[in-house]
């Protein structure tokens, strides 16, 4: 008796959820996930009915079928029905929607029509240019490389639009006949591209790429904050590069549009070398019509970065390259005080004080070339923040200060800049973001990936850490590093290690909620402080390489207590009345913010300095990070 009333219960309760679920609940949540999915859910709140059922939704479609479903998705030509293909009869159960399908234009008339065959990718791409026109332009081809001469233009419109997609081999396979399923997203890209006004937006975006390639004002195609960012290059930027002749063209354009703008992924070339894009960009109704509001474009390195920064203090410093960075820092470019640092002959003015250092080595250059390295070269603030100020609230010294820099970086043919930008005041830092923003526009014009370093987030810190605004530098950079080391400076009061990993996870954290993974570096050090400490009072803490950390450890015999939380070797000895204590950086501890790097998603890491790492810490760099 007891069954049966758990059972009676059991049925009510599935009947009450029938009738109060959404109809299509048991549809989509009742059977394994497809690829299409959501595509399919967004023909149906459209009101597009599916003339098939999900289990078929893998089988070919047949052009008799695709023409049915074409005529339910789209308002048809409603005119007298005549027999238009000696293969479709009358009688035929394809011949209304066959006729329909004719006479709006999306299919051509021709004798026979087929309508048992299955629809290939060809033959439904050829469909989509009646439905929705595809805009092709020759100059920026995603081509396959599969298709003949005169389908290639169409096919690359269709793939950079988004309605089609390439195969991961990059082919297009025109004659393969499509599923349901594709043929139904297909048709569902279409009537969204409709909805949002995707041609018009395409084109928008087209003229905006066209006009940063061939070097002309793009300012009348954009609003808001892209329109100022553009006067800015059209007035200052175009001008400076109007006698540099650095042409550019584009290529591989992948465009993906939403109903608030889209991303532009594509391939930048240059006289000397081909730079992979991304273009995220906003767009807004106005009165004109379609512009474009706002814009994050990046340059972007073809694999995960391994920076090594060079420390150089005079100009012609020697380069060893024996690390296995595939990106090299040097500190070539620094604001200098005539007064306090001698000038050197190929050191620019700034000021009647101030002059830029240059330190470059034709012959550092070459070796890193030889070694297939890429040189992004430090230009240093001197962490001097009057004369910081000084340089970036005024607009005329901030371009002079670009201008020089680039013309520098163009003629040693750099492949990019890291601003090392740090000790500036709270107050400064909108000064110093606009300074990176227009410096940005000059490298973008210029082909240079443009990185700049940032502290860890401490509110208390005006100095050390409040002087960015993270997420504006974010906007106009390709790359940030996070300099997460002298977790206890030289200065400090208290000894401790360099960067312990929790500490550097804190950082990574906080910094994260600013900037997308993908766009960070994450700093680490590659030296170790020797703290010397009297009755617990710091009185010493110079910096050591981590081969000198292993010989000290030899000569005195010490041995190691491993610390799970900094993941970090400790080690202390007594001479006399001081007490040194020392928190080790070695390939456990690099192991652990590789660890980090993995975890979080970034683009790689940037070690100061080179020439303190020992060899075995660059085969695991390379190891984790190919």
């Amino acid at each position: 008796m007891k069954r049966s009333i758990v059972l009676f219960l059991l049925c009510v309760c599935l009947i009450i959820a029938a009738m109060l679920l959404p109809a299509d609940w048991f549809l989509w949540n009742n059977t394994p996930q497809h690829w299409a999915d959501e595509e399919m859910k967004q023909l149906q709140q459209m009101g597009v009915t599916l003339p098939f059922s999900r289990g078929q939704w893998d089988d070919p479609v047949t052009r008799g079928e695709f023409c049915a479903f074409l005529v339910n998705a789209f308002s048809s030509d409603t005119g007298e029905e005549i027999q238009l293909f000696s293969d479709v009869p009358a009688e035929d159960p394809y011949f209304s929607v066959v006729n329909a399908a004719c006479r709006s234009g999306w299919v051509s008339q021709a004798e026979f029509f087929r309508p048992n065959d299955f629809l290939t990718r060809q033959e439904l791409l050829l469909v989509c240019n009646n439905l929705i026109p595809l805009e092709t332009d020759s100059s920026l081809q995603s081509v396959a490389t599969d298709v003949e001469e005169e389908m290639k233009a169409l096919v690359s419109a269709a793939v950079q639009s988004g309605i089609f997609t390439l195969y991961e081999d990059n082919t297009f396979r025109p004659t393969d006949s499509v599923t349901k399923a594709s043929a139904a997203s297909v048709i569902c890209r279409i009537l969204t591209a409709k909805k949002n006004n995707d041609g018009i937006r395409r084109a928008l975006l087209l003229d905006y790429l066209h006009a940063f390639a061939d070097g002309k004002d793009a300012s009348h195609l954009c609003t808001d904050q892209e329109k100022e960012r553009q006067q800015y290059r059209s007035k200052t930027v175009l001008p400076f590069f109007k006698d540099k002749k650095i042409s550019k063209t584009i290529k591989e354009l992948v465009l993906t549009l939403t109903t608030e703008g889209g991303n532009a992924d594509f391939i930048l070339c240059y006289p000397d070398r081909e730079i992979k894009s991304t273009l995220s960009f906003t767009t807004k109704q106005t009165e004109q019509g379609f512009l474009i509001s706002d814009t994050k474009f990046r340059l972007l390195a073809s694999e995960p970065i391994r920076l090594v920064w060079e420390y150089a203090s005079r100009p012609d410093m020697e380069y060893s390259n024996e690390n296995k960075a595939n990106v090299v820092s040097p500190t070539w470019f620094k604001l200098i005080n005539e007064k306090d640092i001698e000038v050197f002959p190929r050191d620019m003015e700034i000021t009647e004080n101030l002059y830029l250092s240059d330190y470059y080595s034709h012959d550092f250059f070459q070796k890193a070339k030889k070694g297939k390295q890429q040189v992004w070269a430090l230009c240093s603030n001197g962490f001097e923040p009057e004369q910081t100020r000084q340089v970036l609230a005024d607009q005329a010294l901030r371009k002079k200060l670009i201008e020089t820099l680039l013309t520098k970086a163009i003629d040693y043919h750099l492949d990019g800049i890291n601003l090392d930008f740090e000790n500036m005041y709270r107050e400064d830092k909108d000064i110093f973001s606009q300074f990176v923003q227009e410096c940005s526009l000059y490298a973008k014009e210029g082909g240079l990936i443009l990185s700049a370093d940032i502290t860890k987030i401490e509110e208390s810190s005006s100095f050390y850490s409040m002087c960015y605004d993270r997420e504006a530098l974010s906007r106009c950079t390709d790359y940030l590093m996070l300099m997460a080391y002298d977790q206890h400076p030289k200065g400090s009061n208290i000894a401790g290690p360099v960067a312990a990993l929790d500490w550097t996870e804190d950082a990574l954290i906080g910094v994260l909620e600013q900037v997308p993974a993908s766009q960070m570096l994450l700093g680490v050090p590659f030296y170790t402080r020797i703290w010397e400490t009297n009755e617990g009072v710091v009185v010493n803490a110079p910096a050591a390489s981590m081969s000198q950390v292993q010989e000290l450890m030899k000569e005195k015999s010490l041995t190691t207590v491993w610390n799970e939380t900094e993941k970090l070797h400790y080690a202390e000895y007594q001479e006399g009345n001081s007490l040194y204590k020392i928190w080790i950086e070695d390939t456990d501890s690099c192991s652990a913010r590789m660890d980090l790097i993995e975890q979080y998603g970034l683009s790689g890491i940037a070690c100061w300095s080179g020439g303190y790492e020992t060899p075995e810490i660059w085969n695991l760099i390379e190891k984790r990070l190919k």
